[in-house]
């Protein structure tokens, strides 16, 4: 039996209930706790992922569109590693082997 002045403990939860699974969620952290930060997953850049995809000349232009060097050269190195230096460069015309010739050109070096 409850006195006057007594105070009823409370229960905690069952475990399956909703309340259960809302458990220690309002209530902040204390200042000796240690805060874990979250570490953002860093995104891929368009020529990366069509690497990974396997479109090996829609890589190439996506890097050739940078106007980096380290880039274009980075994707042409990869390109030559797999391989695919011939799959990338295939089916183009005049017009879509100019960016390559220009970069070719301006920054190839004796």
């Amino acid at each position: 039996k409850k006195g006057a002045g007594q105070k009823v403990a409370k229960r905690p939860p069952r475990a399956g209930t909703f309340q259960y699974f809302l458990r220690g969620q309002h209530s902040g952290a204390e200042e000796q706790d240690f805060k874990v930060e979250r570490v953002r997953k860093q995104r891929l850049a368009p020529y990366d992922k069509m690497l990974k995809a396997f479109n090996y000349g829609g890589a190439l232009d996506a890097a050739l569109v940078t106007c980096n060097p380290e880039v274009v050269a980075s994707v042409l190195h990869e390109l030559a590693l797999r391989d695919s230096m011939g799959i990338a460069l295939a089916g183009r015309d005049e017009e879509a082997l100019l960016p390559l010739l220009r970069f070719v050109s301006r920054h190839l070096t004796n």
